[in-house]
């Protein structure tokens, strides 16, 4: 019954991850969103970086909100590869554990005296 479950849910994200590399460049065709910020949760893979990777290919300041601090680094290096952008500081890592409310806390914090802009978007791709 767990195998078939898991079996399920893999296939299930696999095919929401596919769909959204499929067709996300059609809707979102020269769309610049130079100005906006993102704040993408568990963009250190899957959807999550799939998202960040467009985002930034826009313009958008994306925010990687990572539980892992090495794993967030990581992603946010292969988003700025992969979106052909500088280190102009529009793509960055923060921490943030979702299961504990003193980093969100924190996390809320840093967001509101660091970041000059309103929020835009948010996207919760953790679970």
């Amino acid at each position: 019954m767990l195998v078939e479950f898991l079996v399920g849910l893999v296939l299930l994200v696999t095919a929401v991850h596919l769909y959204v590399k499929s067709t996300w460049s059609r809707v979102t065709e020269n769309v610049n969103l130079s100005g906006k910020t993102v704040i993408i949760t568990g963009a250190n893979s899957g959807v999550g970086q799939a998202l960040a990777i467009e985002f930034a290919r826009r313009n958008t300041r994306v925010i990687l909100a990572c539980r892992s601090a090495i794993r967030g680094e990581g992603a946010r290096q292969n988003v700025l590869a992969e979106a052909d952008r500088d280190d102009d500081g529009e793509v960055v890592f923060r921490h943030l554990d979702l299961s504990s409310l003193e980093s969100v806390r924190k996390f809320a914090a840093n967001t509101l005296e660091t970041e000059p802009r309103y929020l835009k978007i948010y996207l919760s791709c953790s679970w």
